[in-house]
């Protein structure tokens, strides 16, 4: 029998959102349809779901002092702010009520990134030392600036980094590698199903654990990490930027590859089946209007769409 230690981190994430989305939208039927949809899928999903009951029962009399500083910031900041102090808030219920490994510790330091975008959200900021940023959507990373160093960790998404001058070592840590990049314009992106630094300006020096040298990546090449493993130089490719012009350019991309890529900017889940999985797909696509972008897809697959709810949508075979 599965038990709560072997909730998936994943699975709990998912949790959380579900609870902020729910409480935000209390009168959205589809959005409950949805939800109960997705409780119903895995058994995963329901102790998940348990849990998050008991982590409600146990904020209403909060004994541990980082969550109720963290109660009490909520109260100060703008619904933005306050959906990310609320992510915060239940990680620390996760972990601490219990003692269950239901979280990795590094799984609360997501919750708790200094700076999130949500799904199809993009956000550019200017950091104290003039270092610009610019994040695509469903990323969180967190900012540790002391006299010694300017740190960056990226716990999940993508991101663009303008490093300005200072004398302070720059050093971008990811799940992947750690990264020291030297008077550089550079792109990182860490997510489950691939990660990469592609160099624009300047070089960067990657270092991977138990790594004493470094290998050094420069300007117009790219690296990518894979299934634990560490590619050779390769070029670096406009197409990987064109999230910052709303599009997605596909060349010869698997169906699976270029579907995760759509759930970057959908709030819900997009599959194929199995058969269609493999597929190959070209194209350029606008990722403002999912809608026509699975049409699109479909229709160059012969396949159809199955939209459970405006959520949940299916690419099937079509019936012969």
């Amino acid at each position: 029998m599965t038990g709560q230690s072997d909730i998936q981190e994943k699975v709990a994430l998912e949790a959380i959102e579900w609870l902020i989305e729910l409480s935000e939208h209390t009168d959205d039927e589809t959005l409950r349809q949805n939800w109960q949809t997705w409780l119903d899928q895995d058994p995963q999903h329901q102790l998940a779901w348990q849990k998050i009951q008991q982590v409600n029962q146990q904020l209403e009399s909060i004994n541990n002092p980082e969550a109720a500083s963290v109660i009490h910031r909520s109260l100060l900041t703008n619904q933005q702010e306050r959906r990310q102090i609320l992510r915060s808030m239940v990680g620390i219920a996760f972990i601490s009520s219990t003692g269950l490994a239901l979280y990795k510790s590094d799984a609360l330091q997501v919750l708790a990134a200094d700076y999130h975008t949500g799904k199809g959200e993009t956000k550019s900021l200017t950091l104290a030392d003039n270092t610009f940023l610019e994040m695509n959507a469903d990323t969180m990373l967190s900012v540790d600036y002391s006299s010694e160093q300017r740190r960056v960790v990226l716990m999940k998404g993508d991101v663009i980094i303008t490093t300005a001058k200072d004398p302070r070592p720059f050093i971008l840590d990811s799940g992947w590698a750690q990264l020291k990049p030297i008077g550089t314009r550079f792109y990182v992106r860490h997510r489950d199903t691939v990660s990469f630094l592609a160099v624009y300006d300047g070089a960067v020096n990657l270092f991977q654990e138990g790594q004493s040298t470094p290998l050094r990546v420069s300007k117009g090449e790219k690296v990518v990490w894979e299934s634990g493993q560490l590619s050779n130089l390769l070029p670096a490719q406009a197409a990987d930027l064109a999230w910052k012009q709303h599009m997605l350019i596909a060349d010869k991309l698997p169906l699976n590859e270029v579907l995760n890529e759509l759930m970057i900017y959908h709030r819900g889940w997009i599959k194929a089946e199995p058969a269609l999985q493999d597929r190959f797909i070209s194209g350029t696509y606008p990722l403002d209007n999912k809608d026509s972008v699975l049409k699109a897809i479909a229709s160059t697959l012969s396949a159809d769409l199955i939209y459970r709810t405006r959520y949940w949508v299916t690419l099937r075979e079509q019936q012969k």
